[in-house]
């Protein structure tokens, strides 16, 4: 069994607990807060079944910890992550990977040098409906992609270290590249609204790649929750909508016919198709359980993660050169 020490119960710390409990590859002997009233919250769930630490040096003296999950904020990245590197720890750490791409550069080639795992946890990635629309995509179904258009938006959860698109967008991003692997952007665009917080709680990112744009918009203060996405090929139309109860993932044969004429009117105009509409049948799983489970996958196979510091590394470059147009 892989032993794996949680360091932060707060906002998501819960969660990844939970999942680490519940994963019968993992050995969860460990959760490490530097708030004792958290550490309180959690004793409430698992009683005397993990030991509770204050001290995060304690963890990177245990040899018996075989990786660290980081669910801190981001800006504690870069520090806990190179600590833990330095005492041979493999590394599950939250999105975001870093503050910085060069921090997240710096951790790459430390990870590296001490043949170490890092895992950054793009959950969306481990979902099974975006999961299923790779599927298509790679098989052809969808066609070349046209455009790729993200909402995520709700009130809250307002953080002070990061603004919406580098808490919220970054889902999309690792969407958008896993999917489509489009590498950087030829060019982009980023606009976004302080109003409330000293960070920017709305933000809109335009990308232009080679044969297809893609538009992400992250709002942290949206009166309903939003999490969809609408995917154009030139075969099919793919709508992602997390937030439904029912039929979250639809796939339309719908698109535009080729003009077969030269007559004045297919001249100026292009004809549309609208055909059957498919909700797929899938067998739903925890996008959380699937990212740990990965990477526990990884550590005992000696393997890199699909989400690993060079997809972090490219996301970080986007979010920064916006950060500049914000």
């Amino acid at each position: 069994m892989i032993s794996i020490a949680l360091v932060g119960y707060g906002y998501w710390g819960p969660n990844v607990a939970r999942q680490l409990y519940n994963n019968p590859e993992i050995n969860f002997p460990i959760i490490c807060d530097k708030r004792k009233e958290r550490l309180d919250a959690a004793r409430k769930i698992y009683i005397e079944q993990v030991k509770y630490l204050l001290d995060y040096n304690e963890i990177l003296n245990n040899k018996n910890i075989d990786a660290v999950a980081l669910a801190v904020e981001t800006s504690a990245h870069f520090q806990l992550a190179k600590q833990a590197l330095a005492a041979g720890k493999h590394i599950y750490i939250e999105k975001p990977f870093t503050s910085t791409v060069a921090e997240a550069i710096e951790l790459k080639s430390l990870a590296e040098k001490a043949k170490r795992i890092i895992h950054i946890d793009h959950i969306m990635m481990y979902h099974p409906f975006i999961q299923k629309i790779k599927e298509w995509y790679d098989s052809g179904e969808i066609g070349n992609i046209v455009y790729f258009d993200a909402s995520r938006m709700n009130l809250g959860q307002i953080k002070e270290d990061v603004n919406a698109m580098w808490d919220l967008a970054i889902h999309d991003l690792s969407i958008l590249d896993y999917l489509f692997n489009p590498g950087y952007p030829d060019s982009l665009y980023a606009i976004g609204h302080k109003s409330i917080n000293k960070s920017e709680v709305t933000t809109f990112l335009l990308l232009k790649y080679n044969n297809f744009i893609a538009n992400i918009k992250s709002n942290w203060f949206s009166p309903v929750k939003e999490r969809k996405l609408i995917i154009a090929g030139t075969k099919k139309m793919v709508v992602y909508d997390d937030v439904s109860i029912v039929e979250k993932l639809k796939i339309y044969d719908s698109g535009l016919i080729p003009k077969v004429d030269n007559s004045d009117y297919n001249t100026y105009a292009v004809k549309t198709r609208t055909g059957d509409v498919l909700s797929p049948d899938i067998k739903e799983s925890d996008a959380l359980y699937n990212s740990i489970n990965h990477f526990v996958e990884c550590i005992k196979n000696k393997t890199s993660s699909l989400s690993n510091p060079d997809q972090g590394i490219r996301l970080l470059k986007i979010l920064e050169e916006a950060d500049k147009q914000l």
